[in-house]
């Protein structure tokens, strides 16, 4: 039972929230965070009902702190909300009620600094990406556009095996082969199983939608969702991803979410602009990053410097071309060695 000192402080909290909160907010809050049914929502009384009934649902299922977060999320210019949020979770961790969720805790691992990495330079967007998924930034959020040829994909999938490398559960998602949230839905149950997602897969129809918010939010080991062909997607797909996945599960402790296309969701003067980077993805033009993938790629098996800067500058640098390019050089030029598929 929560003690004396936290009802007080949610009761608190509630109080100063009626002025900035509407029912509404209220009620998608009882929905997202705390999984109480339509049914119960609709039951809810006058303004004042909702609030201190919510603080009742969320002491039965022990989860004031979830609570707590969710109606200091909906306004956080309102610096009485972050205060009285972190109280609320000092006592619930001294009376030892619920689990206070931190990148740390929730068994982030270390970064493999040695790890070979594969591909011609994305050396700082592979660090970047590394220190989310060591839980080291406060983003969690990576936005990663490039024209076409400009390898974001196999910079995705490279970072889904490093992710799996250092022992994170990884699902993805490519929006072209995807109509619907329920295909969405579909996939993220193939690759994280009803370990990570129990709600989601007792579920049905829309509710799968709330259980998948929920599930992620509440993980206890730590979650890649990796989201490709931004462009592609449906209207349905992206009104969800922005409006509801996003502002709901964007600042989830254990997940960490990469998106990459020519286009990208909206970022700018959302809810969780601050829990996103965005990340440029340039042509590779420096001829020494070429030769370096060159003798990684193909060992011994190494083009002159005039050889591959001919390649890269002719193809302006686009590493899909450019790849490709060295690829039937090297056999051309070197065809003792069976080659080596080039990523």
């Amino acid at each position: 039972m929560p003690t004396p000192q936290i009802v007080n402080l949610m009761k608190r909290l509630c109080v100063c929230t009626q002025d900035a909160v509407t029912e509404g907010e209220l009620k998608q809050i009882a929905l997202f965070e705390l999984g109480e049914s339509l049914e119960t929502i609709v039951k809810l009384g006058t303004f004042s009902e909702t609030v201190f009934d919510l603080v009742t649902l969320a002491e039965k299922r022990g989860q004031l702190l979830v609570l707590a977060k969710g109606l200091a999320e909906i306004r956080t210019a309102r610096s009485e909300f972050a205060q009285l949020v972190i109280e609320i979770e000092e006592e619930l961790t001294k009376a030892g009620s619920g689990t206070v969720a931190n990148g740390r805790f929730l068994g982030w691992p270390a970064a493999d600094h040695g790890y070979d990495w594969p591909l011609a330079d994305r050396k700082p967007e592979f660090t970047l990406g590394k220190q989310i998924l060591a839980g080291a930034t406060t983003e969690r959020i990576l936005l990663f556009r490039g024209e076409t040829n400009s390898g974001k994909t196999s910079f995705l999938n490279e970072f889904v095996k490093y992710a799996r490398h250092v022992g994170i559960t990884a699902a993805r998602v490519d929006f072209k082969a995807c109509p619907t949230v329920d295909h969405v839905c579909d996939l993220l149950q193939y690759d994280l199983t009803d370990t990570i997602l129990p709600g989601t897969f007792q579920a049905s129809g829309n509710q799968r939608r709330m259980h998948l918010v929920r599930d992620l939010k509440s993980t206890s080991v730590p979650v890649l969702l990796v989201f490709d062909t931004f462009e592609k997607a449906s209207p349905e797909i992206r009104d969800w991803l922005e409006s509801v996945f996003l502002e709901r599960v964007g600042g989830a402790t254990g997940v960490a979410t990469l998106i990459g296309g020519q286009e990208l969701p909206n970022h700018k003067q959302s809810p969780w602009e601050s829990l996103a980077q965005k990340c440029e993805l340039e042509p590779i033009l420096s001829i020494d990053d070429w030769l370096d993938y060159n003798q990684r790629r193909w060992p011994g098996r190494v083009l002159n410097r005039e050889q591959v800067n001919l390649l890269a500058v002719s193809n302006r640098g686009s590493p899909g071309l450019v790849s490709a390019c060295l690829e039937t050089a090297v056999n051309h030029f070197h065809p003792l060695s069976s080659p080596v598929a080039a990523r």
